[in-house]
């Protein structure tokens, strides 16, 4: 998944680092798989991809929706690119964290959208 999203940051001429770590204020430090800059603002991305369903992607979700929490506490710009057959089992939970936080959660197709308009 790190592989496509790279992909698609070079086709779009994106400058990016990859494996970012960050240093929350009070949570820690956390590891992201890219940082670019657009239009004047950083944004860290995780990847992740959903190939078996099961428990481990309810649970990963319900990491990454921390994770989000303590990115907004800590004011960072963090995106989160997932994919894979298995999200059809887990569109309930995807679909409440996407309405309440719709620039934070995408697919391949729709980063590649959101890197079109940016």
């Amino acid at each position: 998944m790190e592989k496509a999203v790279e992909t698609l940051l070079t086709k779009y001429r994106i400058k990016y680092q990859k494996q970012i770590s960050v240093n929350f204020s009070t949570n820690g430090k956390k590891n992201f798989d890219f940082r670019i800059n657009l239009n004047d603002k950083q944004y860290y991305l995780e990847t992740s991809f959903f190939n078996v369903a099961g428990s481990k992607p309810s649970e990963v979700i319900r990491s990454y929706q921390g994770i989000l929490q303590k990115a907004q506490n800590n004011e960072i710009n963090f995106c989160w690119i997932l994919d894979g057959k298995a999200l059809k089992s887990v569109k309930g939970i995807l679909k409440e964290i996407y309405l309440n936080n719709k620039d934070f959660m995408f697919t391949l197709a729709s980063f590649e959208q959101w890197l079109m308009k940016t």
